[in-house]
């Protein structure tokens, strides 16, 4: 009997659709146009209104490529306005709320959850606490001889608020908001503590972890213990800034933040033992959740963990219920749940770089190699795809990214995997098997020596600070994920991809060559002190101007940001000289010179070099470049122009352009171009071409 024509027309289209679900990876539904739109709109008005704007027309773009159906777009719709929403609306009901209290003196209890300690040695403990009906993060900067306090202990204070603001060498404000954290407390005092009683899981484990830890740094050197430390728990406390720069630059630096790849290492040695006990599939998921909740109060997990938690566990649980995983469903659902606990998430860098990696692996890998038959060329491709993935928000988040990531993930992270394998066994073992901890370290020893041999290429990591060639690298990024939601073929992807990369390297390069036919003038520093970095003509000076002994973190950052590896001149103060020694160790520096009429140490080494004191002004002439030093003044002559760097107090002068750093200026200057600094710093950037007006940018 011949099946009606409703019927094979209802069967021919349920096999397309079964079809098309096999065939791609980037097949979506009503469920996915909600939870992916959801973040996007979360995302759009965490950075602007504009931003809002512009996710509104993507929305637009992607139905029009697509064609989707009414219940598609009305998901979208509804999941885009409702992440908006949602952000401003945590805005307006905590944000703004805890702001207010900056500089107020409060009453307020609350409960250690976080232990930690600052630059100077002083504890610092993160309390969760409620600041006028508005739950919160505060961290305090308690006093050196305090009372030590623990995990889950309850503290009665009398503080006085400090908002958390900006500061350029850390990115402070930015940072700590994407951990929900706007106020902190440095003065407080102490009305009463109430020690946790009894047994705890949560203090138990942070013993625990104490104790692995301090067992490692007795049985390891400095380096080894530093990153297994990292590795294990995330501790980077005793990890070495070089080999943390190293680790980066080579593009496996994630392996020192806890991650999902950590919890999966884990969950894979709790199924080995389950299933070695002959224990049910059902029973071995239900043994997941109690193992998840144990490995994140061990490790003291982020967000990222959290979101590998969800990812996992509902990947574990898929077979259980008779359906297929669905990787990108699960991502989105994993950032849906995330997000709607906690909208501050959204502006966090580790959760961005996590879902990168996760969409890379999970969803684009598997899309873009499904028609490579090579086993071995196919987990290349899924690694060089991982690593393509992760670029943008390295790009955006921190201006640097790293070409050898796909190599260094073939070579250096198979021996983290093995390190990070011991040191899971001795965590399993409650510590019994500590002498696995040798064969650990001499594994964490070649990757050190390995990433600082491989950092050390030409080329093998690039930066791209430029505010034009981010926005470039956003949009080609806007790109991909529009060709890859309108299901476009692996082939059409790839050349996609390609082209945009293509783009992003033609900007940089056009930048890169405009750089050196301009002048420009970083202004660095803090309230009332300065520094200043001078580039043209592909040499960089660099003047200190009030003799402040931050100036030279303010300057290692401007270098760091902008890859600058070295420097033609230092000109700095007496005052602040060791500090420079200290901050630019990884900047060569040819010449220094210390403004004093006499050696205030004898055989002074200042970067390696033997510094020439004079207390006389400072002339360097380069052809087009002249630069007259007089210690807190500079007066520069580039191609006949004259700009003149002085502080807010000093007398009226007539230049071609005057920056006035340090405050508001006491004296007005003939000229058409006056920078007055904002009150919280000194930092932005004076760029002059050699024909046209000059242009100012002010650094986050």
């Amino acid at each position: 009997m011949k099946p009606s024509s409703g019927t094979g027309q209802a069967g021919a289209a349920s096999h397309k659709q079964h079809q098309l679900k096999a065939d791609s990876n980037v097949c979506l539904y009503a469920p996915d146009c909600f939870l992916l739109a959801w973040c996007a709109g979360l995302l759009s008005a965490f950075l602007s209104a504009e931003a809002a704007a512009a996710a509104l027309l993507c929305l637009c773009g992607i139905c029009l490529f697509r064609r989707m159906r009414p219940r598609g777009i009305l998901a979208a719709a509804m999941g885009l306005v409702l992440g908006i929403g949602v952000w401003h609306l945590y805005v307006r009901q905590t944000v703004q709320p805890l702001c207010a209290m900056d500089g107020q003196s409060i009453r307020c209890t609350g409960t250690v959850t976080g232990i930690s300690s600052a630059a100077d040695g002083r504890p610092v403990y993160t309390l969760r606490t409620s600041l006028s009906g508005h739950r919160a993060a505060v961290d305090w900067y308690a006093p050196a001889d305090s009372t030590l306090l623990r995990h889950g202990d309850c503290i009665t204070l009398q503080a006085e608020l400090t908002r958390i603001s900006s500061d350029y060498r850390f990115h402070t404000a930015q940072t700590q908001a994407g951990h929900g954290k706007y106020l902190r407390i440095y003065k407080a005092d102490v009305i009463g503590i109430e020690q946790k009683r009894g047994f705890s899981i949560s203090q138990a484990m942070y013993d625990y972890r104490a104790a692995i830890t301090e067992r490692i740094r007795k049985m390891l050197p400095d380096d080894e213990g530093g990153l297994l430390c990292a590795m294990l728990f995330g501790d980077k406390s005793a990890l070495d800034g070089e080999t943390s720069d190293a680790l980066y630059r080579t593009g496996i630096g994630h392996i020192t933040a806890v991650s999902g790849l950590h919890l999966v290492f884990f969950c894979t040695a709790v199924t080995w033992i389950l299933r070695r006990m002959r224990c049910s599939a059902k029973f071995i998921f239900l043994m997941h959740i109690p193992a998840v909740v144990l490995f994140i109060l061990l490790a003291d997990a982020s967000v990222s963990v959290y979101r590998a938690a969800l990812m996992l566990l509902l990947a574990r649980s898929a077979p259980l219920f008779g359906r297929q995983t669905d990787a990108l469903r699960s991502l989105a659902l994993a950032m849906f749940l995330c997000t709607a606990a906690a909208p501050y998430i959204i502006g966090s860098a580790s959760f961005w770089l996590s879902v990168s990696g996760v969409l890379g692996i999970g969803v684009l890998a598997p899309h873009l190699t499904r028609n490579i038959k090579s086993t071995n060329l196919r987990e290349f491709l899924s690694l060089c795809t991982v690593s393509a993935a992760v670029t943008p928000a390295s790009v955006l988040l921190f201006g640097e990214s790293s070409l050898l990531s796909p190599v260094c993930n073939l070579i250096v992270l198979p021996l983290c995997t093995a390190a990070l394998c011991l040191g899971f066994i001795v965590l399993l073992t409650g510590g019994l098997s500590a002498f696995l901890f040798v064969p650990a370290g001499i594994l964490c020893r070649a990757v050190i020596l390995l990433t600082k041999t491989l950092s050390l290429l030409p080329f093998s990591h690039f930066r791209l600070t430029e505010p034009f060639i981010r926005y470039t690298v956003a949009a080609a990024a806007i790109v991909l994920l529009l060709i890859l939601a309108a299901g476009k073929t692996p082939r059409a992807v790839t050349l996609t991809a390609l082209a945009c990369a293509i783009a992003v390297t033609f900007t940089a390069a056009a930048f890169a060559a405009s750089a050196n036919s301009k002048l420009q003038i970083a202004v660095l520093g803090s309230e009332k002190d300065a520094a200043a970095v001078i580039s043209a003509n592909g040499s960089n000076l660099i003047l200190d101007l009030s003799g402040g002994r931050k100036n030279a973190q303010y300057v290692q950052r401007w270098l760091t940001d902008c890859g600058i590896e070295s420097a033609d001149l230092l000109l700095a103060a007496p005052d602040n000289a060791a500090a420079y020694q200290a901050e630019l160790r990884g900047i060569s520096i040819l010449h220094v010179t210390v403004y004093s009429d006499a050696l205030w140490r004898s055989e002074p080494r200042i970067c390696g070099c033997t510094p020439l004191c004079t207390a006389e002004p400072v002339l360097l002439d380069t052809g087009n470049l002249t630069v007259n030093w007089y210690g807190d003044t500079a007066d520069i002559k580039w191609h006949g122009r004259v700009i003149s760097l002085r502080p807010a107090d000093s007398p009226a002068c007539d230049a071609g352009y005057v920056i006035r750093w340090g405050g508001l200026p006491d004296a007005a200057d003939s000229t058409p171009y006056v920078i007055v600094p904002a009150q919280t710093g000194s930092n932005f950037l004076f760029t002059l071409p050699q024909s046209g007006d000059a242009k100012i940018r002010f650094l986050p």
